[in-house]
């Protein structure tokens, strides 16, 4: 694979406006992919989709938290940003984490990333041991 068709994995730590400001540059290098030398994106066929999503890996119960009682929190979010966020089942990834997935323009899926940043990692005890961009 070439270097534009790898994941990579971002853990970054620090104060929720620095983290959010890392997770803003991230998704802006991601929405305007490097240009090929005829002009075009060295991303790949594969890069639309990518391009509108967001992953988070959170703990369990931030995730719980992201979603609410009976799912009020994340489609709340999603009215209000209009996104649309996904979460991973518990059991498909490491114990203990779940990745939330933000699809949509820019602005709303940086406003999430944002919200859960600075609302849900805080409100989450456990929250500091995974912050995965």
């Amino acid at each position: 694979k070439q270097w534009y068709q790898r994941r990579v994995a971002i853990t970054a730590g620090g104060p929720p406006d620095k983290l959010v400001q890392v997770a803003e540059f991230i998704h802006t290098l991601v929405r305007n992919p490097p240009q090929g030398r005829g002009g075009e994106s060295d991303m790949g066929l594969d890069s639309g989709r990518r391009q509108q999503q967001m992953k988070l890996i959170v703990t369990n119960t931030t995730a719980g938290m992201i979603i609410g009682k009976r799912g009020e929190t994340v489609r709340s979010l999603n009215d209000q940003y209009d996104v649309r966020i996904q979460a991973s089942q518990k059991d498909d990834l490491v114990m203990g984490e779940r990745v939330i997935t933000v699809y949509g323009a820019q602005d709303g899926v940086n406003k999430v990333v944002e919200y859960i940043i600075k609302e849900k990692f805080r409100e989450d005890p456990t929250s500091s041991s995974i912050t995965n961009l």
